[in-house]
């Protein structure tokens, strides 16, 4: 008798403390939606959803409440609704005080269904819409080149004219010859009319080039930025693939990367985001946002 009531008294006691720390992490979860923005920058830094995408898979409003925890009020991101409605991925959005400033599209969506594009961009007040990749045989080539750019040439010019700025975010492929000199991506660059670009630190400097001379020698076509460290000791290639674990902190790994967010303010880029592809970005985002100076590292 005496067990059974150790028992029920320790069965109580532990659902006393299981409802404290649900209701505790409820009032976190709240907090963080009006957590304050202490960088005067701050709301021209943001994220890309790609960072968190194994919890954005499992619970986006999770996803969000570290986001908006982090001090973030602006993410780059789409389609992918992870699962929800895009009436219901945004309504979350807005319960966190998020603004998706830039969605994902792809060379057969701008080609082929560009009204799908303007429809999503203007259902979140998305002003930047963002090309990822251009498949490709390896390696890639001018004829690669060439389609994509008078794809995007044309979608860019007809985008303009609804308030909405295509760019194409390279990965390092691009660095291959051209027979006019430089490289694939210097041709793409000076021949993008109506399309600009989205400068992301790691794959430029994985393909062997410094991103600062890069934005140094073309200032006005790069109009966002992923920022993105890589762990020393790392030689890149081409490829545009990598290891995700050579994602490192911001400011711990080889790419001068405060040095690329100050040009990147005189140069004209708009959004700065973070994007970690380790699987260790919930530990990783915080010290990058202190790097930046976007939290308090004691805070």
């Amino acid at each position: 008798m005496k067990i059974n009531r150790l028992l029920l008294s320790a069965f109580v006691a532990c659902s006393i403390l299981l409802s404290s720390c649900k209701q505790q992490n409820k009032n976190k979860q709240n907090e963080s939606k009006k957590a304050p923005i202490s960088n005067a920058y701050a709301p021209y830094y943001g994220i890309q959803l790609y960072s968190l995408r194994d919890m954005l898979s499992n619970d986006v409003s999770q996803a969000f409440s570290y986001i908006r925890g982090w001090g973030l009020q602006t993410v780059e991101g789409g389609p992918n609704t992870y699962g929800l409605s895009e009436t219901d991925f945004k309504a979350l959005l807005d319960e966190f005080g998020l603004s998706l400033v830039s969605t994902g599209t792809d060379l057969n969506e701008l080609q082929n269904n560009l009204e799908a594009l303007v429809t999503r961009a203007n259902f979140y007040g998305a002003k930047f819409a963002m090309v990822a990749w251009i498949d490709h045989e390896k390696p890639f080539s001018i004829e690669d080149a060439d389609k994509a750019i008078s794809i995007m040439n044309e979608a860019g010019r007809l985008l303009k004219k609804e308030e909405i700025t295509l760019v194409y975010h390279p990965h390092g492929y691009e660095f291959g010859e051209h027979a006019s000199g430089g490289s694939l991506l210097d041709y793409m660059i000076r021949s993008a009319d109506d399309f600009y670009f989205e400068m992301d630190t790691f794959w430029i400097h994985h393909g062997g080039v410094d991103p600062m001379a890069m934005l140094k020698q073309y200032p006005k076509a790069f109009k966002l930025m992923h920022l993105k460290d890589m762990k020393n000791g790392v030689v890149g290639d081409k490829s545009g693939s990598q290891d995700i674990n050579h994602s490192v902190v911001l400011g711990t790994g080889q790419i001068p990367i405060a040095e690329l967010v100050a040009l990147g303010k005189k140069t004209g880029v708009q959004y700065f985001f973070i994007e970690d592809e380790s699987d260790r970005v919930l530990g990783q985002v915080p010290r990058s946002l202190t790097y930046l100076g976007i939290t308090d590292p004691d805070a």
